[in-house]
Protein backbone atom coordinates (compact mmCIF):
# COMPACT_ATOMS: atom_id res chain seq x y z
CA UNK A 1 0.00 0.00 0.00
CA UNK A 2 1.51 3.61 -0.82
CA UNK A 3 0.18 6.64 0.63
CA UNK A 4 0.82 9.71 -0.36
CA UNK A 5 0.72 12.91 1.70
CA UNK A 6 -0.34 15.47 -0.55
CA UNK A 7 -0.57 17.96 2.52
CA UNK A 8 0.33 18.08 6.17
CA UNK A 9 0.09 21.46 7.74
CA UNK A 10 -3.34 22.96 9.59
CA UNK A 11 -5.15 25.95 7.89
CA UNK A 12 -2.67 28.48 9.27
CA UNK A 13 0.35 27.21 8.49
CA UNK A 14 2.45 27.77 4.77
CA UNK A 15 2.28 23.93 3.84
CA UNK A 16 -0.26 22.04 1.55
CA UNK A 17 -3.93 21.49 3.67
CA UNK A 18 -3.80 18.34 4.85
CA UNK A 19 -5.06 15.47 2.41
CA UNK A 20 -3.72 12.24 0.95
CA UNK A 21 -3.99 9.92 -1.99
CA UNK A 22 -3.97 6.44 -1.24
CA UNK A 23 -2.29 3.75 -4.02
CA UNK A 24 -2.81 6.97 -6.44
CA UNK A 25 -6.67 6.38 -6.96
CA UNK A 26 -7.93 7.45 -3.62
CA UNK A 27 -8.08 10.89 -2.08
CA UNK A 28 -9.12 11.98 1.54
CA UNK A 29 -10.23 15.26 1.27
CA UNK A 30 -9.86 17.03 -1.36
CA UNK A 31 -8.65 21.14 0.72
CA UNK A 32 -8.84 24.48 -0.78
CA UNK A 33 -5.77 24.98 -3.66
CA UNK A 34 -4.97 21.29 -3.74
CA UNK A 35 -6.30 20.90 -7.29
CA UNK A 36 -3.65 23.30 -9.09
CA UNK A 37 -1.45 21.03 -6.56
CA UNK A 38 -2.06 17.68 -8.01
CA UNK A 39 -2.33 19.15 -11.94
CA UNK A 40 1.46 20.13 -11.31
CA UNK A 41 2.62 16.84 -9.92
CA UNK A 42 0.20 15.04 -12.49
CA UNK A 43 -2.05 13.56 -10.29
CA UNK A 44 -5.15 15.46 -10.78
CA UNK A 45 -6.33 12.68 -13.34
CA UNK A 46 -5.55 9.86 -11.13
CA UNK A 47 -8.76 10.62 -8.58
CA UNK A 48 -11.27 7.84 -9.06
CA UNK A 49 -12.60 7.97 -5.32
CA UNK A 50 -12.90 10.94 -2.42
CA UNK A 51 -13.42 10.12 0.87
CA UNK A 52 -14.50 13.19 3.11
CA UNK A 53 -13.81 13.58 6.83
CA UNK A 54 -15.89 16.44 7.16
CA UNK A 55 -17.18 20.18 5.25
CA UNK A 56 -14.57 22.49 6.58
CA UNK A 57 -13.43 24.62 4.14
CA UNK A 58 -9.85 23.38 4.41
CA UNK A 59 -11.11 20.07 3.53
CA UNK A 60 -13.90 20.57 0.95
CA UNK A 61 -13.37 23.59 -0.55
CA UNK A 62 -11.64 22.34 -4.25
CA UNK A 63 -14.79 19.83 -4.73
CA UNK A 64 -16.40 21.91 -6.95
CA UNK A 65 -13.38 22.32 -9.19
CA UNK A 66 -12.87 18.15 -9.06
CA UNK A 67 -16.62 17.81 -10.11
CA UNK A 68 -16.80 20.23 -12.56
CA UNK A 69 -13.34 18.58 -14.33
CA UNK A 70 -14.75 15.38 -14.37
CA UNK A 71 -18.53 16.34 -15.61
CA UNK A 72 -17.21 18.15 -18.69
CA UNK A 73 -14.55 15.07 -19.07
CA UNK A 74 -17.52 12.80 -18.81
CA UNK A 75 -15.25 10.95 -16.41
CA UNK A 76 -16.43 8.62 -13.27
CA UNK A 77 -15.89 9.66 -10.23
CA UNK A 78 -17.05 8.31 -6.78
CA UNK A 79 -17.45 10.72 -3.96
CA UNK A 80 -17.91 9.13 -0.35
CA UNK A 81 -19.70 11.36 2.31
CA UNK A 82 -22.44 11.90 4.93
CA UNK A 83 -25.91 11.76 3.79
CA UNK A 84 -25.65 14.86 6.30
CA UNK A 85 -23.73 16.81 4.15
CA UNK A 86 -25.32 16.17 0.65
CA UNK A 87 -27.51 19.51 0.23
CA UNK A 88 -24.71 21.76 1.60
CA UNK A 89 -21.83 20.33 -0.91
CA UNK A 90 -24.68 21.01 -3.87
CA UNK A 91 -25.41 25.08 -2.71
CA UNK A 92 -21.44 24.55 -2.60
CA UNK A 93 -21.17 23.48 -6.17
CA UNK A 94 -24.28 25.67 -6.76
CA UNK A 95 -22.26 29.10 -5.40
CA UNK A 96 -19.30 28.27 -7.54
CA UNK A 97 -20.77 27.62 -11.07
CA UNK A 98 -24.47 27.96 -10.76
CA UNK A 99 -24.56 27.15 -15.09
CA UNK A 100 -23.08 23.62 -14.65
CA UNK A 101 -24.99 22.79 -11.25
CA UNK A 102 -27.34 20.42 -13.47
CA UNK A 103 -24.63 18.92 -15.69
CA UNK A 104 -22.58 18.05 -12.60
CA UNK A 105 -25.39 16.57 -10.40
CA UNK A 106 -27.65 15.02 -13.05
CA UNK A 107 -25.79 14.67 -16.45
CA UNK A 108 -22.30 13.57 -15.24
CA UNK A 109 -20.92 10.16 -14.34
CA UNK A 110 -20.16 11.50 -10.38
CA UNK A 111 -21.74 9.27 -7.85
CA UNK A 112 -22.25 10.16 -4.16
CA UNK A 113 -23.10 7.34 -1.70
CA UNK A 114 -22.52 6.83 2.13
CA UNK A 115 -19.86 6.81 3.43
CA UNK A 116 -21.28 4.18 6.31
CA UNK A 117 -20.73 1.60 3.69
CA UNK A 118 -17.73 -0.52 3.57
CA UNK A 119 -15.91 -0.05 0.24
CA UNK A 120 -13.63 -2.57 -1.53
CA UNK A 121 -11.35 -2.38 -4.46
CA UNK A 122 -8.97 -5.50 -5.47
CA UNK A 123 -7.69 -6.44 -1.86
CA UNK A 124 -8.01 -2.79 -0.28
CA UNK A 125 -11.07 -1.85 1.77
CA UNK A 126 -11.80 1.32 3.34
CA UNK A 127 -14.11 2.18 6.39
CA UNK A 128 -15.12 4.94 8.06
CA UNK A 129 -15.26 5.74 12.12
CA UNK A 130 -16.58 8.31 13.76
CA UNK A 131 -14.18 11.21 15.82
CA UNK A 132 -15.11 13.96 18.09
CA UNK A 133 -14.38 17.57 16.26
CA UNK A 134 -15.51 19.92 18.31
CA UNK A 135 -18.96 21.34 17.38
CA UNK A 136 -18.30 19.50 13.76
CA UNK A 137 -20.78 17.21 13.23
CA UNK A 138 -20.39 14.22 12.33
CA UNK A 139 -16.49 13.95 11.63
CA UNK A 140 -15.11 10.83 10.69
CA UNK A 141 -12.08 8.71 9.92
CA UNK A 142 -11.08 6.68 7.66
CA UNK A 143 -9.34 2.88 8.20
CA UNK A 144 -7.65 1.47 4.88
CA UNK A 145 -7.04 -2.26 4.82
CA UNK A 146 -4.89 -4.10 2.18
CA UNK A 147 -4.77 -7.80 3.14
CA UNK A 148 -3.14 -7.73 6.57
CA UNK A 149 -1.59 -4.39 6.36
CA UNK A 150 -3.70 -1.35 7.95
CA UNK A 151 -2.98 2.42 8.11
CA UNK A 152 -6.05 4.49 9.36
CA UNK A 153 -6.60 8.21 9.33
CA UNK A 154 -7.86 10.24 11.97
CA UNK A 155 -8.94 13.52 9.87
CA UNK A 156 -9.06 16.83 12.17
CA UNK A 157 -10.54 14.93 15.61
CA UNK A 158 -9.94 15.17 19.48
CA UNK A 159 -7.82 11.79 21.27
CA UNK A 160 -11.66 10.23 21.31
CA UNK A 161 -12.52 6.95 22.41
CA UNK A 162 -12.50 5.87 18.92
CA UNK A 163 -9.29 7.49 17.82
CA UNK A 164 -7.40 4.96 20.39
CA UNK A 165 -9.63 1.77 19.82
CA UNK A 166 -8.53 2.52 15.91
CA UNK A 167 -4.81 3.21 16.82
CA UNK A 168 -4.92 -0.16 18.60
CA UNK A 169 -5.84 -2.21 15.38
CA UNK A 170 -3.71 0.00 13.12
CA UNK A 171 -0.11 -0.37 12.01
CA UNK A 172 0.19 3.16 11.14
CA UNK A 173 -1.97 6.07 12.19
CA UNK A 174 -1.47 9.38 10.28
CA UNK A 175 -2.92 11.50 12.52
CA UNK A 176 -4.32 14.82 13.45
CA UNK A 177 -1.58 17.17 15.38
CA UNK A 178 -2.62 20.43 15.48
CA UNK A 179 -1.97 21.80 18.56
CA UNK A 180 0.96 21.28 21.45
CA UNK A 181 -2.02 20.54 23.81
CA UNK A 182 -5.23 18.87 22.62
CA UNK A 183 -8.31 19.64 23.33
CA UNK A 184 -11.52 18.87 22.61
CA UNK A 185 -11.53 20.00 18.71
CA UNK A 186 -7.98 18.86 17.98
CA UNK A 187 -4.78 16.70 19.19
CA UNK A 188 -1.95 17.76 19.96
CA UNK A 189 1.65 16.38 20.93
CA UNK A 190 0.54 15.42 24.00
CA UNK A 191 -1.54 13.31 22.86
CA UNK A 192 0.90 11.77 20.56
CA UNK A 193 3.17 10.89 23.02
CA UNK A 194 0.72 9.41 24.82
CA UNK A 195 -0.71 7.11 21.72
CA UNK A 196 3.11 6.14 21.11
CA UNK A 197 3.69 5.17 24.89
CA UNK A 198 0.18 3.14 24.47
CA UNK A 199 1.18 1.52 21.47
CA UNK A 200 4.70 0.36 21.39
CA UNK A 201 4.18 -1.16 17.46
CA UNK A 202 2.30 1.69 16.06
CA UNK A 203 4.05 3.98 14.15
CA UNK A 204 2.31 7.52 14.26
CA UNK A 205 2.48 9.94 11.76
CA UNK A 206 1.30 13.15 12.86
CA UNK A 207 -0.28 15.89 10.03
CA UNK A 208 -2.43 18.89 9.57
CA UNK A 209 0.20 20.19 12.13
CA UNK A 210 0.77 24.09 13.13
CA UNK A 211 4.57 24.95 13.21
CA UNK A 212 4.72 25.17 17.12
CA UNK A 213 3.25 21.65 16.96
CA UNK A 214 5.70 20.86 14.26
CA UNK A 215 8.87 22.21 16.57
CA UNK A 216 8.00 20.60 19.21
CA UNK A 217 7.29 16.75 18.04
CA UNK A 218 10.84 17.26 15.80
CA UNK A 219 12.03 17.11 19.40
CA UNK A 220 10.34 13.65 20.59
CA UNK A 221 12.83 10.88 20.44
CA UNK A 222 10.99 7.60 18.87
CA UNK A 223 11.77 5.69 15.92
CA UNK A 224 7.87 4.61 15.43
CA UNK A 225 7.08 9.00 15.27
CA UNK A 226 7.38 9.57 11.60
CA UNK A 227 7.70 13.24 10.81
CA UNK A 228 6.80 13.78 6.66
CA UNK A 229 6.59 16.73 4.71
CA UNK A 230 4.00 17.66 1.57
CA UNK A 231 4.38 15.21 -1.07
CA UNK A 232 5.88 12.50 0.93
CA UNK A 233 5.41 9.08 0.75
CA UNK A 234 4.56 5.75 2.95
CA UNK A 235 4.95 2.66 1.59
CA UNK A 236 4.14 -0.64 3.22
CA UNK A 237 4.61 -4.06 1.94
Amino acid sequence: MKVRLIGTGSMISKRNPACYMINDRIMIDIPNGIVKILKNANLFECVEYLFITHIHGDHIFDLPFLLLDRAKEKRQLTVFLSKRWYRKIKMLVKLAFPRSYYEIFYQSNINFISNKQLFKLDNLSVESFKVNHGKMSPSFGYIVKENDKVISFTGDASLCENVKIVAQQSNYLICDCTLTTGNDKHMGVDNIKELLNLNPNLKVVPSHTSINAKKELQKIENKNLIIKEDMEEIIYE
